[in-house]
């Protein structure tokens, strides 16, 4: 993984934290699946 892709990562992980809903949980997954 690059900067970018972990930046995003840090970000994602925050706004799931601040908001959990699973509508949220299931587009960051989704996209880290494309990415890794």
């Amino acid at each position: 993984m690059d900067l970018s892709s972990i930046l995003l990562f840090a970000v994602a992980c925050l706004g799931i934290n601040m908001i959990p809903r699973p509508d949220v949980i299931y587009i960051v997954s989704n996209t880290m699946k494309g990415k890794i």
